[in-house]
This record gives structure tokens, sequence and C-alpha cells, in this order.
């Protein structure tokens, strides 16, 4: 086979495809100066789950102030998700097994206040099978807040909570809602309220399965992973006093990438960014930023289809003080890579699909100066039940 000039662009690089293998493609986009193999940093699994103590965790980590990390399966116990911990040593626990009668099937990261208690969402199971807001108390009980369905209309809840300034929880979900989008909802903290802040229709998009961002201006930010104006889906804003929401961008499943999934980042300038899982040059996906000041949507990188430096993100990406862009790609076996702020893309680890884990659905938590986070496959040979790892750049 040919070797073929596609004539994307990343950073001013052009992209080599055909018979370049692709440590020939690394080296020749590092002379171009776009994209870096791996540097010096270390990889270290934390953790290797087996069936005993959950599978498949698709939700980022979490740590107390203590350094302790929490974490959620997808699986577990009965097949039906686990609430865990791994303490400072290195050693882990599994807190609670999900039932169905209290939820089911958590995809996202959990929420610890100051007195030790943990909050989080399951997707599934609770009274009408459509999931649940849950607190696991210090004292080592679990409580559901919220049973969606019946009088709350939303349902499915796919990403975890995040807690704002007053204390109160916010939170979204991929379906149900007044318009049938999901909705973005409110859980007061001092009395356990919920209050449906605003619902989607199909036409601004729906299904998300990213966690809304607290912006700097105290504004809701998201992305609607399907429908929308073009059906490919979509960023919003939510004012949480007014209750309004406004499109800030429709994908077109072109340049801009298309079907946004996992958490927008925003910088201190008050930019977003975030990841499309396909659509961009290379239909890989892409890393995109939005400027809310002056409306300006920008591909910031295009993921190769094939893989190559990793492909096809679920996951939106974190951000440093210096930002710096840090995230995970689900194709083929996954990688975590690293976006500078200059533009120079680097890839910190590509997984192998074996001890060190595969296909990372979760993004990533910075801690202490590493980068930490789970697969959702890999590790055990037998099980192939996921990894906790830790990435010191």
């Amino acid at each position: 086979m040919n070797a073929s000039i596609v004539g994307s662009k990343n950073h001013g690089v052009t992209a080599v495809r055909g018979w370049a293998s692709a440590w020939l493609v690394l080296a020749w986009l590092v002379a171009a100066g776009g994209a870096s193999p791996c540097l010096a940093q270390t990889f270290e699994v934390v953790h290797t789950f087996v069936l005993g103590d959950g599978y498949w965790p698709m939700g980022p980590v979490t740590f107390d102030r203590q350094g302790n990390l929490y974490g959620t399966t997808f699986g577990g116990g009965r097949g039906a998700g686990s609430l865990y911990e791994i303490n400072r040593k290195g050693k882990e626990k599994v807190l609670h097994f999900f039932r169905n009668a209290e939820g089911i099937f958590p995809e996202s990261a959990p929420v610890i206040d100051s007195a030790g208690n943990i909050y989080g969402t399951a997707s599934q199971g609770a009274q009408y099978d459509v999931g649940s807001v849950f607190e696991y108390t210090a004292a080592g009980t679990l409580v559901d807040l919220v049973q969606f369905g019946g009088k709350v209309l939303g349902g499915g809840p796919r990403s975890g909570l995040v807690r704002g300034v007053d204390g109160n929880m916010y939170g979204i979900t991929n379906g149900g809602g007044v318009l049938g989008g999901g909705e973005v909802y409110k859980i007061d903290h001092s009395t356990g309220i919920y209050r449906a802040l605003y619902s989607f229709n199909e036409m601004e998009g729906c299904c998300s399965i990213g966690q809304v961002l607290i912006g700097l201006d105290g504004n809701l930010y998201g992305t609607l992973s399907g429908y929308g104006e073009f059906g490919f889906g979509s960023i919003f804003k939510i004012d949480p006093n007014t209750r309004t929401g406004t499109i800030l961008h429709a994908f077109t499943n072109g340049s801009d990438g298309g079907y946004p999934g996992g958490n927008l980042a925003q910088d201190a300038a008050g930019s977003l960014y975030g990841t499309t899982y396909q659509g961009g040059s290379e239909n890989g996906g892409t890393i995109f930023k939005f400027d809310l000041t002056t409306n300006t949507f920008t591909t910031l990188w295009n993921f190769f289809q094939d893989g190559t430096f990793g492909g096809n993100p679920y996951a939106g990406p974190v951000i440093d003080q210096a930002g710096n862009l840090y995230g995970t790609t689900y194709a083929p076996y996954g990688n975590v890579y690293e976006l500078t702020a200059s533009g120079q893309y680097i890839d910190l680890h590509l997984f192998s699909g074996g001890s060190d884990g595969s296909e990372p659905w979760a993004g990533l938590t910075l801690h202490g100066g590493s980068v930490f986070g789970v697969t959702q496959f890999g590790g055990d040979p037998i099980c192939s039940c996921g990894v906790v790892f830790k990435i010191t750049p």
C-alpha cells in the first residue's frame, strides 16, 4: 500500500497514513512539532479489580481530604455495581454493593462532603427502574435522596453530581424530563428537595453522559451527546436562577466533531474545553475549545480513527493551573494524553489491553501532581474487570 497524505492539520502538522507504522508517524510528527510519543513519566497500576470487589469502572475517581481514593464500578456483588475505597497505602475495600431497590449500575464519580458523607448516582434500578441519587453516610449506611421516575420526571443519570459554593448539588439526567431530552436538576443541601431546573427537547439535544460544570460566572454548562439541530449533540448553558437555557454550539460531525461526551473543563479565562467521540478531520473525535467571551468554537486536536495517539474519547479533559489538558481515549485499547497549553499533544500512556488495563471510559482526576484514572476492561486476565491507575508526568 502506498503512503498517502490526507491533508488534515493538527497544529500545522499534516497527517501521514498508509504504510507508515505508528512509530514512524510518531517520529515524523515529533519532528514537525505536533505530537510527542510517551515522554519520561511513570505509570502504576494502583488496583486491579476482580469479580469479588466490583468490575468495569466507568466513572472518575475522587479523593477525600486525607488522600483516600473513592470510586464506583458498574458491576460487582450480584452484578449491580459497587462503591469502593482505596486508602493511601493502596489497600482497596468495598464500602457497598448496590441492590436493585436502591439503584444499580453507577457510572459516575462520587462526591464527598466535609463530614465524610459520599453522594452519587445510579443509572438504573430503584422503584421505577430509572435510577437514583444516593448518600452513603459516614456511618456506613446508604439511603436514596431521589428515586427517578414517578413525580421526578428525569431518569437514567449517567453522570455524577457537583457541589456548588452554596452547598447545593447539581446534576443532569440522561433522559426523561418534561420534554424528554433529560433535565438539569438541583438538590437543596439543607432540605434534600429535588428541583428540576431545565428540561431539554430533541432540537436542543439529549442524552447527556457528562456531569454539569458550575462555571466561573455561576451558570451551569455541559454537553448533550445526541440529537440537537444537526443530530450530533450540543453544548449548553443554563442559568440556575432564571432557569433559562441556551445552546452555545450544535455539532455537525464535520471539522467540529460529533457526539460530545464526558465533562467539560474551564480555564481561568472562562473558556470551555471538551471532546467529541467522532468527527473531525480524521473521524476519530476531537478536542475542542469554546470561548464564552467571543462565542468562538475552535478544534484543538483531531484524533485518528485507527487509534494512532488514541481515538474516540468518551471522557472530557481535565485542566491544570498551567492550562494543560489531560484526558483519555477509548480506541483501540485507549490511551492517556496531555495537550499542553502551547498545543503540543503528548501520549502519556498507550494501553496494551493486558495487565495495565484497556479502554478507559472515564475521565481523569488530578491529585498531588499525578493523574489518576480507571480502565473499563483489562487488568485481571480471567475477568478483564478493569484497573485503577496513576501516572506521574
